[in-house]
Parts: structure tokens; sequence; C-alpha cells
């Protein structure tokens, strides 16, 4: 069974903590803030000894989870509980100025760069994933149009993300031949502070020399101030845990990042 992420309620009266407060069946919502806002989903109380509830929208096992926090992130829905429907009001009220506060931290001229190119890119369903290509009317260098084409992947992050991206591109002789086109975002909060674009590029030269087909995982933004920009989350290559030699020089190369990232052939950077 999933967990429920640990986030401390509001307000003084707190009667939601004790599982007193709950029976089997009682109609409630899973709310807390989530850094950008307010997570409110709707669910039903399974058992209040055991801290369960169910989400009727889930199958896996038919919704049922168990709530790490115990009953710390749960209020009764509608507003027979005068206690936690004056709980739900103050939480809202956070999460706006939370996501007030986030958002706002890109420019007024980023949201606009963001809201255009969103409208300026053609989806369309693959085998796992939707996935995207940006039109010829899209405010994006034509070089970096084709590099994309057909590998954006449609995610839903809490930044101004155009796509993911995880195909083996050659981005460091991309970004190189085109200067000034594409901003990259490494450190200053985007990835692991220690790390700089060159050394990035090293490790993924490091795993080309050793034969293997480097990649980066990353993702399309828009910056803080309206550029365009690439931000990588991971790098690494089919098979590289098959070659302990590379694995420690890149490793090095990445100031000890540890390998195996994801569940696979791969360093997380962020």
């Amino acid at each position: 069974m999933t967990t429920s992420p640990a986030v401390p309620a509001l307000g003084s009266e707190e009667p939601w903590r004790s599982t007193d407060h709950w029976k089997a069946g009682d109609k409630a919502w899973w709310i807390f803030l989530t850094g950008d806002g307010v997570s409110r989903t709707m669910v039903d109380i399974v058992d209040p000894a055991e801290g369960t509830v169910r989400d009727p929208r889930v199958t896996y096992n038919d919704g049922v989870f168990r709530l790490f926090d115990g009953f710390e992130s749960v209020r009764h829905r509608g507003d027979s509980c005068t206690s936690c429907a004056a709980s739900v009001l103050e939480l809202l009220a956070a999460g706006q100025d939370e996501e007030t506060s986030y958002w706002g931290r890109w420019s007024p001229a980023a949201h606009d760069r963001f809201d255009a190119l969103e409208e300026n890119i053609q989806w369309r369903e693959a085998d796992k994933f939707t996935v995207g290509t940006f039109t010829s009317a899209a405010d994006v260098p034509a070089w970096f149009r084709e590099a994309t084409a057909g590998h954006l992947i449609s995610v839903d992050f809490p930044s101004l993300c155009l796509g993911r991206v995880w195909e083996p591109i050659d981005w460091p002789t991309l970004i190189a031949e085109h200067p000034g086109d594409l901003s990259v975002l490494v450190s200053d909060g985007w990835t692991k502070e220690h790390l700089t674009w060159e050394m990035l590029v090293a490790a993924f030269r490091m795993i080309e020399a050793a034969g293997l087909t480097a990649c980066f995982d990353a993702t399309v933004e828009i910056d803080m101030d309206g550029a365009l920009a690439f931000l990588p989350a991971g790098i690494g290559a089919d098979g590289a845990g098959e070659h302990p030699d590379l694995v420690a020089e890149v490793t090095a190369a990445l100031g000890g990042i540890e390998f195996g990232g994801w569940g696979g052939d791969f360093w997380i950077l962020d």
C-alpha cells in the first residue's frame, strides 16, 4: 500500500488527529500543502484503527492505502464537522498563498512565453506516453525543434515545463554549436549544487568513449526570466552497470553522485 506525506495541520483545535474522531465510511478530504499549493483528494475512511482510507478513483488494491501520518492530513467533507470544515478553509487559504508565491518566482514574460509555446506543441498518443513536437509556429530555434521532434514527453511538473526528453540526443554538441539559444539549468536550486555543465559534458563524453550511447533524462523548461531552457535530471546509458571502471570514473567526474538512480543505469542529478 502507498503512504501519504507527513504534513502538519493548521488550527489550534485538531480533533481529526484522534482515531475516535473517525468511523468507517466517513467521507473525507485527504488534504495537505505541497509547497506550490494544496492537494485535495476525496477519500472514504476504511479503518480508523489501521489508519486506512480508500480513494474511489483507484482500482489497485481497491483504492485502499494507509496514511503514514495517521489522520494528520484528513478532514471531514461537508459542514457537519465544524472543526474539520474550518481547517479545510485554512488549508485552502494557505495553499493559495503558497501557489501565488511559488509561481510568482517566474516573471510575467516567462508565463507568457510558456503559454504561447504550450499552444504550439502537437501531441499524439504513443505506446506508453503522450509525445509531442513543436509546430513551425513555435518560437523555438529550428535546430531545437528538429532535435526534439516526436521526443517531447507530456509531464506535469511544478515548473514551467514543456516536456520531458529521454532520448540519446547529443546535447553537449548541440548546445555548443548554438550558443545563447538555450539556457542550461545547472545548480542554483535546479540540480545538485556542486554540479556544473562542464562536469556533465565530461561525464557524457566518458560514457561515449566507453562505446555506450550516452543519454540525458531532461526537461524542456522556461526559466525564471523567460528563456528556453534545458534542465538535466539524470545521465547514463543502457549497460553502464556492466562497466565498473566507467561507473567509478563517471561517479568521480560527477563529484561522487552514486550510480544506479531510478533503479537503472543512471546518475540522478537533482
